[in-house]
Formats: C-alpha cells, structure tokens, sequence
C-alpha cells in the first residue's frame, strides 16, 4: 500500500526502468548510480551522478536527504555538499545533469513554519462570515453557501487529505439528491475560480487523484 506514503516525483529525467515516481516506502532508501549498491538506480550514462549519490532516512516522522557524491545535490537551487536536509513538500532536488526530482508529502504538510518560497500559501478565513484572505490579501468577492461550506472544512484541515465521502457528508449534509464525485468537482471547480490565481494550475487547492483534495495553507492571522 503506496496511500499516505510520500514519493519523490521526476520532472526531470527519469528513473531507471522508466519510471517517473519512487515511493519512499522504506528508510534508508539510497539512490545512486551504481544498480547493485542502491535501492534506487539512477541513469548510468550521467557521470555527475555518483555510483552512491544520497540516502532519504526518515527521523521522528521526516524524511532527511544525506548527500554522500562527489559532486554535491541541489535542493531548490541551493548547493549542499556532504550535508543534510530536512525534506519538506514541494522541495526540488537536483542530481547531476538530468535528474531533478519533487518531494511530493501531502500527507504531512505543517500547519506552522514556512513552505518553501515557491509553494508557499498562507490563507486566513474567518469560519463565522463569507471572509477570505489570501496572502494578506482580502478576496473581495461573494461566496455562495455551499462553495464557503467547501472552504471551511477544507481549511480546517489545511495540509489533510479530505475525501470525497467526507466532502460529501459535510457540505452536503444529507440535503437534496445524494450528491456524488463529479458535484465534488463541480463545486470544487467554482472555487478554485475564486481562490486561485490561476485557476488552470491550482496551487492552493490541490487534487490528490482517486482520493479527494488538500487545502495547501498555513494559517495566518488577519491583518
């Protein structure tokens, strides 16, 4: 069972065998050049890449990259040689020349610290009026019942997956004919046409494929 399990993600390159994603669903898990000394192989023709590149060990529930290569490991864009790095969603990691890979955790997105600066969201909502902010920001537009009943629940649960049995129950209460997935999408669709700047590639409120959705946000208070 691969469900909750955090993965690294290809956008770059790609693993060998093909494949696109690697779930971290064992600690240490090495990744490295070298298919007979890693649990992961790496492209052998990229010879930035060392034959035992790095090592994700999880400690008290986090995942930690360890570099052990020659040639050091990115970590969104920054140099780290010989150290460590607490992972956090959304965090890029670049090895050698053709691989850079996501830290995909939805599962365990903090509801205190910062995100790193390129998928950073913080919201306040006021959950007794049709109230939102974003990034300081007043959304100065009206909300319908049903869509802030979608957003309340969803922010109380910043960082959590909410299924759609759940978003169900909640927004819908038993009123009405029984409300299946794609009036979740719908619903959710009008949202996203409220909450996010760009609609077509949501960054706050955000799919988990086959399962329901995540409210990417850190609470903030109201300005």
């Amino acid at each position: 069972m691969t469900e909750g399990v955090p993965r690294l993600k290809a956008l770059r390159g790609k693993f060998v065998g093909g494949r696109s994603s690697v779930f971290l669903d064992r600690t240490p898990l090495r990744l490295g050049r070298d298919p007979s000394q890693n649990d992961v192989a790496l492209p052998a023709r990229d010879q930035s890449i060392s034959r035992q590149h790095l090592e994700l060990i999880q400690e008290s529930g986090r995942w930690v990259l360890v570099d052990h290569s020659r040639h050091g490991v990115y970590v969104n864009g920054e140099l780290m040689q010989g150290g460590r790095h607490e992972l956090r969603h959304g965090d890029r990691i670049t090895i050698g020349d053709s691989m850079e890979l996501l830290f995909d955790d939805l599962y365990h997105i903090p509801g205190t610290g910062p995100l790193p600066s390129k998928t950073r969201v913080t919201q306040h909502l006021d959950p007794n009026t049709l109230i939102v902010w974003r990034d300081g920001t007043l959304i100065d537009i009206k909300w319908s019942a049903q869509e802030f009943a979608l957003l309340r629940f969803l922010y109380q649960r910043h960082g959590q997956l909410c299924r759609y049995d759940e978003i169900i129950q909640t927004v819908w209460k038993g009123a009405g004919p029984a409300p299946d997935r794609k009036d979740v999408h719908k619903l959710v669709a009008q949202v996203r046409q409220k909450l996010e700047p760009d609609p077509a590639h949501p960054a706050y409120l955000v799919t988990r494929p086959g399962l329901g959705y995540v409210l990417v946000a850190a609470p903030e208070v109201k300005p």
